[in-house]
């Protein structure tokens, strides 16, 4: 059980990591509120499987909404994979996905040249990720 907790919060990180959501100036997570739900829908362009540049990441962006996602996180006591299934939606130029957890996230997003460019617009953390098509 430890174990499992430990490997909640660790993985909970990376993903904080990775994707930083959309906020205000002043805020550094994008905790959404009660009752959220996904704003917009798939945007077909956008399915396909994708690769961070970055790291290990791997998505598969379905046009049902739904996304599986794989890492690997490198932890103190050894790398840390995961695996899961979640939901996912674009709404103007921002991306929102909803990890399994009911976690969500928002990034701005450029899509040009099979490469998704994902930005956080935090002031504190203004993370950025790129995502490159591996197959549609």
């Amino acid at each position: 059980m430890k174990n499992n907790l430990a490997y909640t919060l660790a993985l909970a990180s990376v993903v904080s990591a990775l994707l930083v959501g959309c906020q205000g100036a002043d805020e550094d997570v994008y905790v959404p509120p009660a009752g959220f739900v996904l704003k917009g829908q798939p945007d077909p362009q956008l399915v396909g499987k994708w690769e961070a540049t970055q790291g290990n990441s791997k998505y598969a962006l379905r046009a049902d909404g739904t996304y599986d996602f794989e890492g690997a996180a490198k932890t103190p006591s050894g790398e840390m994979k995961n695996q899961y299934t979640a939901k996912w939606a674009v709404d103007g130029n921002k991306i929102y996905f909803e990890d399994q957890l009911k976690n969500a996230s928002c990034y701005i997003f450029k899509f040009e040249d099979e490469k998704l460019e994902l930005k956080g617009t935090s002031a504190t953390s203004k993370v950025a990720s790129t995502l490159v098509r591996k197959s549609k």
